[in-house]
């Protein structure tokens, strides 16, 4: 094409970089351009001028080049770029004559190229609110998930803990090697904490805590309280700070109870005093005695325990039998842990040699305090991580792929952009911006969704961080802002210039000359590998969910061994104080049962020290008479004990021999009943009925079993369990705590139990009154959550991949379409045509299937390791996730292989 000159003027325009042009020259060079552009404005363009495409022209006058485009209707000439190219002369006068302008100046320049670049692409955006509006959904969910699950991360596992230096802190325990070669950690025996207090050559402190439970009186009910007993240093080593008064002084904790002052919870202190601030100095009566407080702990503490109050403590250092105190230390400066588990072996082997009675197969463990908070608990929360990873990475890829497409579909428009002298960074520079300032969109709208998700998602902090430290949900500070921000950023710039580079590569000006029908094949190839990721890592998505789910459901189904529907539990405290002879516990306790089993509705009514479903558990170190004890190793079980008619109102089965009676009772011989699992390991070929057992500890008495019950799903670490009968050892250790359960149809049997209890004796607390039912379903909550988003991030995975299958066979109809044309003009059937489309759909499908099931595979047997209870993903599940991967991907073939079977081919 060329331009016919004209005797009529035309109207000349200088653009930005034409213009700086000629400011720069020196002035024998800015008098030819004027020359050249005075020629312009009398006759036009001349038509030696080049045709560069696109109503783009170059045209040269002497040592003069300039790149024109012209309006022919309005009779304008706007001059884009002017250059002095084949004098060396000229060119040398113009790089004297620039003045390298000041880094200020520099800088603003690029600022002002970037604005001008984001005022154009939103201009770009908004002729697109489509692909706008769905890349910007897509990647806020995406983006949200991934911040929502950052926040949580960082909460468990990076955010300081309310400790002085708690980086410094660790969680000691006593630990031994069952006889099955399991590791089983427990609290620490008063002996083994005294001994590494007074023999530790890495430790600044070492303190411990002990929980019991206590009824406070003299208000208008009694009410039940975690009391926790401390050691001298325990405040100090922890860094505590009341809210009000202070924490115990030095010569408080070395009389220990003889002090008679405690230090309350913010809860206890709103609840039962009104927050007044004259609490301080007032005496509270419980049935221990009397106390006088003299500080309150800062809201939602209640660190350990769950506690309501603490009191200084002494504890008998030659105990080494009972295992009930909750120990911390502090490490010495300089100091790692390798070192203090090192210095504790030491003490370990001296404890050994010395109480072998105790300690002969006991080992010292140490954790940070931060790991022994999370110990397994964190596993749902990690899958849930790398499931969110997935998305993420499944999401950009879709947008990547997005904007490749969109890229390359504005060929044209790049290539008038190259006529008019903007070279290949310069279109990577838009383009990147673009991508950029919608991955930042998303990464706000994620920002704000992760904020409102993140309340929801705080079962997922490990209780005692929830419960007793007040570090449940996200924080919506800083750190969290940074994370979606810089997180959207630079995916948007790496993902940005990739699509940049794909897209900006191709034959710009042979497009142009093909008047816009020529084929981008060039950024095919990119956008399979980008469609078969996307399908392998919905695939991935899927497996994990689906094992989640598998898991959850597996929970759900499971036969705990009792019935929880229609099972109801109110917990009694019965105070050691007061009841603290045999007789007079029993007494209480037996008139406690038949007050509530008299209530209408109950159809039964039982006692256990233990509820299998909640509130920790109880081991016991199991000894068997004829078999021998293996060095080395200890055998623990469930210990528990029961009062008469528990098996029956929970409908446990007695499987053989007989449930406890009369005959159970203070002097006669000691009975036992075990549960099938220890039925099967000691006896597996034999009657258990009459065998013998006991704690392995010196001194303690035989057991005969007298019965079997079924097997029980229990919360706890332990496979087997005993059950002794409450009515021969009534005063036994943390006998004074009762779980009761109650059979009924009528929920409304708790309140009318409490009050049973009320008539029974007034100053007994009732607590925690609550289905059976409920608890499981508490139990399994966290299981059932991850499962949940597990399976909406799938869901929304396999649709962003369908979404990825639908847009690649979209483009590749839209670039074929003389190809497709063709082929129905030589006689194709349009059902030939389907065929093709679907074909590389499913082949498409069919490669990231295979890669899907290697990553898929390889990620099960991770997630087994992190979630306990997961089963790896079998032959079915991968085969069945598998075709509904391909079954999406036909799906989303589905149209575009209809338009291509009905193209014209006198259109096309």
């Amino acid at each position: 094409m060329s331009a016919e000159p004209s005797p009529a003027s035309w109207q000349v325009e200088l653009g930005k970089d034409a213009a700086r042009e000629v400011r720069a020259a020196p002035p024998v060079v800015r008098q030819r351009l004027a020359n050249l552009l005075d020629e312009l404005a009398a006759h036009g363009v001349p038509a030696s001028a080049e045709d560069a495409g696109g109503g783009a022209y170059r045209l040269r006058s002497g040592d003069i080049e300039a790149v024109v485009v012209v309006d022919s209707d309005a009779r304008t000439v706007l001059v884009v770029r002017l250059s002095a190219r084949h004098a060396p002369a000229a060119r040398d006068a113009l790089r004297v004559a620039r003045v390298p302008p000041a880094t200020s100046t520099r800088v603003a320049l690029f600022l002002e190229e970037l604005a001008a670049e984001a005022r154009s692409s939103l201009r770009s955006l908004r002729k697109s609110p489509g692909f706008a509006l769905s890349a910007l959904a897509t990647l806020a969910i995406a983006i949200g998930g991934a911040t929502t699950l950052y926040g949580l991360g960082n909460r468990v596992f990076e955010a300081p803990l309310p400790f002085e230096d708690d980086h410094e802190l660790l969680r000691l325990r006593d630990r031994r090697v069952t006889a099955g070669g399991d590791l089983r950690i427990f609290n620490m025996s008063p002996l083994n904490f005294t001994t590494i207090r007074e023999g530790s050559t890495t430790l600044d402190g070492v303190a411990a805590a002990g929980g019991m439970n206590h009824v406070l009186t003299g208000g208008e009910h009694a009410q039940r309280v975690n009391v926790i007993r401390v050691s001298e240093g325990w405040g100090a080593l922890l860094g505590i700070r009341p809210r009000v008064g202070r924490f115990f002084t030095a010569e408080e904790e070395r009389l220990g109870s003889d002090a008679q002052v405690a230090v309350i919870s913010h809860a206890l202190w709103e609840s039962r005093y009104g927050l007044d601030p004259a609490v301080v100095g007032q005496r509270l009566v419980y049935d221990g005695g009397v106390l006088t407080m003299v500080g309150v702990l800062p809201p939602r503490f209640r660190y350990p325990y769950d506690a309501d109050l603490w009191t200084p403590w002494r504890w008998d250092a030659s105990d080494g039998t009972s295992h009930d105190l909750n120990i911390v230390a502090r490490m010495s400066d300089g100091v790692t842990l390798d070192e203090v588990r090192n210095d504790l072996d030491r003490v370990a082997a001296g404890l050994q040699e010395a109480r072998p009675d105790t300690n002969a197969d006991l080992f010292l463990n140490a954790e940070s305090l931060r790991a022994d908070f999370i110990r397994d608990e964190d596993g749902v929360l990690i899958a849930l991580m790398a499931a969110v990873a997935f998305l993420l990475l499944l999401a950009f890829v879709n947008v990547t792929n997005l904007f490749v497409t969109r890229f390359v579909a504005r060929h044209r428009e790049v290539g008038i952009r190259v006529a008019l002298g903007a070279g290949r960074y310069r279109q990577i520079r838009g383009f990147t911006v673009e991508t950029a300032m919608l991955f930042l969109g998303g990464g706000l709208g994620g920002l704000l969704l992760s904020i409102w998700l993140g309340g929801a998602l705080d079962i997922l902090v490990p209780n005692v961080m929830r419960t007793q430290l007040d570090m449940d949900g996200v924080q919506a500070g800083p750190r969290l802002v940074a994370f979606a921000i810089g997180l959207s950023l630079l995916a948007g710039l790496v993902f940005g210039i990739f699509a940049s580079l794909r897209s900006t590569g191709t034959d710009l000006a042979g497009v142009l000359k093909e008047g816009g029908r020529g084929t981008t094949g060039g950024a095919t190839g990119v956008q399979n590998v980008l469609v078969v990721t996307q399908l392998a890592l919905s695939l991935a998505l899927l497996v994990g969910a689906g094992v989640l789910f598998e898991h959850f459901q597996r929970l759900s189904r499971d036969d705990l061994g009792m019935v929880v529907d229609g099972l109801y539990t109110v917990r009694v405290s019965v105070e050691q104080e007061r009841f603290a002879a045999p007789d007079a516990r029993l007494d209480v306790v037996t008139r406690l049962r038949d007050a509530i089993e008299a209530v209408p509705g109950v159809e039964s009514a039982a006692y256990t020290t233990v509820n299998p479903l909640c509130c920790g558990d109880w081991g016991a170190p199991l000894a068997v008479e004829d078999r021998p004890r293996v060095e080395g190793s200890t055998h623990l079980i469930h210990h528990r004990l029961i009062g008469p008619g528990y098996f029956a109102t929970t409908r446990t089965p007695v499987v053989r021999g007989r449930d406890f009676d009369g005959r159970d009772r203070p002097g006669t011989e000691a009975s036992v009943i075990v549960d099938e699992a220890l039925a099967r390991r000691f006896w597996p070929d034999e009657d258990p009925l009459g065998k013998r057992v006991r704690l392995d500890r010196p001194g303690t008495e035989w057991k005969t079993v007298v019965g079997v019950v079924g097997d029980v799903e229990e919360a706890g670490d332990y496979s087997e369990t005993w059950y002794l009968p409450y009515t021969q050892t009534p005063t036994a250790r943390s006998t004074e705590n009762l779980h009761f359960m109650i059979r009924s149809d009528d929920e409304g049997v708790l309140d009318e139990a409490r009050r049973a209890v009320r008539t029974v004796d007034p100053n007994l607390a009732t607590y925690e009154p609550r289905s059976m039912a409920s608890l499981r379903h508490e139990n399994i909550s966290q299981d059932r959550l991850g499962a949940t988003i597990g399976i909406l991030f799938a869901v929304f995975g396999l649709l962003l991949a369908a979404l990825g299958v639908f847009g690649i066979l979209s483009y590749t109809v839209a670039t074929r379409t003389r190809e497709i044309g063709t082929r129905i003009a030589l006689g194709a059937h349009p059902s030939r045509v389907t065929g093709m489309i679907l074909f590389r759909a499913l082949r498409l499908a069919g490669v990231g299937a295979v890669s899907g099931l290697v990553i898929a595979w390889t990620l099960n047997r991770t997630l087994k390791r992190i979630v306990h209870g997961v089963e790896a993903a079998g032959p079915v599940m991968l085969t069945s996730l598998a075709a509904v991967l391909l079954a999406a991907s036909g799906v989303a073939a589905v149209l575009p292989a209809y338009r291509a079977s009905r193209t014209d081919p006198v259109e096309a």
